[in-house]
């Protein structure tokens, strides 16, 4: 039996309490997962590369082959599905590179030498709606010459061919912590240190704040028109609909003690949400304890939370959905390393696609 958490209508702040419920009514899903494709990271060469499988874990296909111990991660493709992204790591350099869908034409748009970084999480990387252009992240190392004392985070937009690689340096806020392409190709960002938001043009400038506090993180719908987010790094899910200009808070987690990530479905009806156990303060004081990765499923209209993944470690735990909305595909321990699965949003139907080495980091083809 499924236990579901009941909360009260779309708009109101909502704490959830545990009792059993449905999904909301849906289409009538498919028999099977569609077909398609699902890239994932597997180590089972002996280092991390990219490979694709269709979405029953057949006909499994290496789409890179690193070189010089570099290490192959965080799939992402692009929304025609066309192109497939991902970070190369080596101790020395980090490089963003791009390929075909079966991996072929790969073309390196950008490598960073140490001591800076190449944020390699999915997290930071954007896609433009129509395919053409990246967003990506570097952190800077502080440069003690010039007083820093801190690393920083820039943000740049390349064309997918490598081509017009430039800076976002948006004029009038301070540094943003993360940036998100919208459907007309002009920008949103949020700034950490005052948890401001800004509409920004294609080229970053031009910002307009919008009336909405958020933590660093900001979520975009697939359509683009609504984003989720956290405020005062807090267990609250808030949408901002950038079609109104309003937000809401939809739900609160007591169970997460702060969000580290939301992932839509590509409907727009749940929303897919991790983060950290909330603590136990009636247990002893002062003894250190791992945190704990807790997965939710929420409906968008702020009646139904469903615990979907409890999980120890934090090296995994990606979640993608399929382009219907009826499956999603995720990695989770099995027998001490990750694997990848397939399941409802529910957790029925729940089939385990990979099996040699470990196997992570799962990115269905839209």
């Amino acid at each position: 039996m499924n236990n579901w958490i009941k909360a009260s209508a779309l708009g109101t702040v909502i704490s959830v309490s545990m009792v059993v419920c449905v999904l909301p009514t849906r289409a009538v899903p498919p028999a099977q997962p569609p077909a398609g494709l699902i890239a994932f990271v597997s180590d089972r060469t002996g280092q991390n590369e990219i490979y694709s499988m269709k979405t029953d874990g057949t006909d499994v296909k290496a789409l890179t082959d690193s070189a010089n111990g570099a290490s192959s991660i965080a799939p992402v493709w692009s929304p025609d599905g066309n192109h497939l992204l991902h970070f190369q790591r080596t101790k020395a350099e980090g490089s963003l590179v791009i390929t075909d869908a079966d991996g072929g034409q790969p073309i390196t748009l950008v490598t960073v030498q140490a001591p800076d970084v190449l944020i390699n999480s999915y997290i930071y990387v954007d896609w433009s709606a129509d395919s053409q252009r990246l967003i990506y992240g570097i952190m800077h190392a502080a440069d003690i010459t010039k007083g820093e004392s801190l690393a920083t985070i820039a943000f740049y937009t390349v064309h997918q061919d490598g081509s017009n690689n430039q800076l976002l340096n948006p004029s009038g806020i301070s540094s943003p912590a993360m940036v998100r392409f919208l459907k007309d190709g002009s920008l949103i960002a949020a700034v950490q240190d005052d948890e401001t938001v800004y509409h920004l043009d294609s080229a970053g400038n031009q910002p307009v704040q919008l009336p909405l506090k958020s933590f660093y993180m900001i979520f975009m719908s697939l359509s683009r028109d609504q984003f989720a987010s956290t405020t005062d790094r807090s267990n609250s899910v808030d949408v901002f609909n950038l079609k109104t200009n309003t937000a809401k808070t939809i739900v609160k987690i007591p169970a997460i003690g702060l969000i580290r990530e939301m992932r839509w479905s590509p409907d727009g009806t749940l929303l897919w949400i991790q983060g950290d156990e909330a603590p136990d303060f009636t247990a002893t004081p002062h003894v250190l304890k791992p945190v704990t990765k807790v997965t939710y499923i929420i409906s968008l209209d702020g009646l139904t939370a469903h615990e979907f993944l409890k999980d120890l470690d934090s090296y995994g735990n990606r979640l993608s959905w399929s382009p219907d909305s009826q499956y999603l595909a995720y990695d989770a321990k099995e027998g001490g390393a990750y694997q990848v699965f397939v399941s409802r949003p529910d957790g029925s139907e729940k089939v385990k696609l990979t099996s040699e080495g470990a196997n992570f980091q799962p990115a269905w083809q839209p």
